[in-house]
């Protein structure tokens, strides 16, 4: 259920102060049935150390223990939902001044506010579910490791092969309520003052000069079980409070060179930014831009532009150690390190030849499957923005002997650095700057040292002694990319006396897709894939054609959307990636193309007595139904 409010208010108060004000009120409340869940666990038929003998257990069950799986639908049916909820408001004010024919000022605020819950009900504990099935659950609290027990009788126990659980028991299955609540709040004051510089032959050069300062604010408080029983008297409480200031200050010129001359136009664009930021500093960004015209029809444009993007709040957390709702430290094996048991170079790593239990070969060395480690996870306190860069040139072509059409071709390059991600071991260690995430202990690690490898964040599973290796797998300026394109765009619009018709058509070609990791990482390349790099599109083509009519109150859009073939690099795939020191070279599943036809209609009905003028209109998507290409990604339906 959804429920929206807009409102708007104007109003000019004598000929020089305009004043304009937005409202938006939104709430929305969501139920979503979902699954009561499974667990699969070990049952005794006598008791073994901790856990305790299963009353119920068949008599034909005679290892001890057997292994089981098990559905809770069967027992409880529908019933488990996850109830959403989420209320927002924002309101801007906003205030013109024309200080002259020339000049004008311009100040204004904005506040807004989200309010979101989520609350889980009726799903299967599985901490309960071990209680009852065979006597023993075990945690980490706060860090430290704590179990509890219990002598299993039929009025206690979990009876999976008949009716013999109590109510007693299956309400505690079920007793897993998990609240979720985000506050978010954002505060913004802005001025500006524009206008003409000089009056130029060309023209007048503008300058607009403004600052704005903003304020960001988010409490993050959620309830959850802490696996040693029913949710309603074990449960752990998490509060995590992020705050943000921004001052900014800019500039903009615009300079017009030359008009109606030797050639038609030039002109330039200059403008900058500055952005001081409370939590990771300051960051300055220039931008260039120039238009030439040397003829009526044909002009050519170029822009130079650097750009930033600061770290989410919940990427860098709300202390110096990166804290939020994702962050804490466990016990892996090698298997358990993202991306999977690294080949660690003996050159990186002199260590590594002395760490009980390693492969080696002459350059590299893998650790022992049963090698207990340490896994750092969430977010990071050293953050800082993810840096561009930015150019592109092209060219407009409008030519007067055939009005109504558009031709425009840009050749464009970006380039990230510092993208935050969390690494896989595998792409992290092949970069000097990032192979710190990975740290050996060939003595073992000592007591101190592991609790400096969480300073700051919660344990969320047992750590197994002694420990040989940590990976760090918080949130890091890793990622670093560079993209390059074609866009490819033409439009035409022609009249008869049948109506008016329009031909268009838009593409996307990228040419260039590297992709590495840390300051001197292996660059590879990702053009022509997907599931690799799940943030950015990287296959080769997209596009889209139209053709429009229209002709007094109807109007009809036939539009032709087109997917280029691609790799697939994700997991779940057939055929599997190549990959050489860790970076994918070749291999996945091919996957086809994939084209589909939308089509939009519409009819305005005009002086219908009560109101002025209304449309009907109807989208359709995909009109044939077309089936999408194969893609073997099981793992996520």
């Amino acid at each position: 259920k959804r429920h929206n409010v807009y409102a708007q208010i104007t109003k000019d108060v004598g000929d020089k102060l305009h004043l304009y004000a937005d409202f938006v009120y939104s709430n929305r409340q969501n139920l979503q049935n979902v699954t009561r869940g499974s667990a699969s666990a070990k049952v005794y038929n006598a008791a073994t150390g901790t856990f305790s003998a299963n009353p119920f257990m068949p008599v034909g069950l005679t290892a001890n223990p057997t292994t089981v799986s098990w559905d809770a639908n069967a027992m409880f049916g529908p019933g488990a939902t996850i109830k959403g909820s989420a209320e927002d408001i924002y309101f801007r004010a906003d205030a013109i001044y024309d200080l002259s024919p020339k000049w004008s000022v311009n100040l204004g605020g904005i506040y807004g506010s989200d309010t979101s819950q989520q609350i889980n009900t009726g799903q299967l504990n599985a901490s309960a579910f071990n209680l009852a099935l065979n006597g023993y659950a075990t945690a980490a609290i706060n860090g430290v490791a704590q179990s509890v027990s219990q002598v299993l009788t039929t009025s206690n126990a979990v009876d999976l092969w008949g009716n013999g659980t109590s109510a007693a028991v299956k309400a505690s299955l079920i007793d897993n309520r998990q609240f979720q609540q985000a506050r978010q709040n954002l505060r913004n004051a802005y001025l500006k003052v524009s206008g003409d510089v000089i009056d130029l032959p060309a023209g007048a050069a503008k300058l607009a000069v403004g600052g704005e300062l903003t304020g960001y604010t988010m409490d993050q408080y959620n309830i959850r079980p802490n696996n040693l029983g029913v949710a309603s008297s074990n449960s752990q409480v998490f509060n995590a409070y992020y705050s943000r200031s921004v001052q900014s200050a800019y500039a903009e010129l615009y300079v017009p060179l030359i008009k109606d001359g030797f050639i038609k136009s030039l002109d330039i664009n200059i403008s900058g930014r500055y952005d001081h930021y409370s939590d990771f500093g300051s960051t300055t960004n220039p931008k260039l831009a120039l238009n030439f015209e040397p003829v009526r029809g044909v002009k050519f444009r170029a822009n130079w532009a650097k750009s930033f993007v600061a770290p989410a709040l919940t990427s860098i957390g709300s202390n110096s150690a990166g804290l939020t709702g994702e962050s804490g430290f466990s016990g892996i094996n090698p298997g358990g390190i993202p991306g999977g048991a690294p080949t660690i170079s003996i050159a990186s790593f002199p260590s590594i030849t002395s760490v009980p239990g390693v492969t080696c070969t002459a350059t590299a060395c893998t650790l022992a499957s049963t090698a207990n480690g340490v896994l750092v996870t969430g977010g990071n306190g050293n953050l800082k923005p993810q840096k561009g860069t930015a150019w592109s040139v092209g060219v407009d072509l409008t030519p007067v002997q055939v009005p109504g059409l558009k031709l425009s071709v840009t050749y464009w390059y970006n380039q990230l650095r510092g993208g935050i991600t969390a690494p896989q071991a595998t792409l992290a260690l092949g970069s000097a700057d990032l192979a710190y995430l990975l740290q050996l202990y060939p003595a073992g690690a000592t007591s101190t040292q592991i609790a400096a490898l969480g300073a700051g964040l919660p344990q969320t599973g047992t750590i197994s002694n002694p420990v040989y290796f940590s990976y760090n797998f918080q949130q890091q300026n890793a990622l670093n990319l560079d993209v390059a394109g074609l866009d490819v765009s033409a439009s035409y619009r022609f009249e008869t006396a049948a109506g008016r018709f329009t031909l268009g058509g838009a593409f996307t070609r990228k040419m260039k897709f590297d992709q590495f990791f840390g300051a001197n990482g292996t660059k590879f390349s990702v053009l022509g894939t997907s599931g690799f790099n799940t943030t950015f599109p990287s296959v080769k083509t997209e596009g889209r054609v139209n053709i429009g009519y229209d002709k007094g109150p109807f109007s009809a859009d036939l539009y032709v959307n087109h997917l280029g073939d691609y790799d697939f690099w994700g997991s779940g795939v057939v055929n599997p990636v190549v990959r050489t020191n860790g970076v994918p070279a070749s291999g996945g599943d091919h996957v086809q193309s994939f084209t589909t036809i939308d089509l939009h209609a519409a009819y305005t009905f005009k002086n219908l007595g009560f109101m002025k003028e209304a449309t009907a209109y109807m989208d359709v998507s995909n009109l044939l139904d077309t089936a999408p290409p194969f893609v073997n990604a099981w793992g996520t339906n």
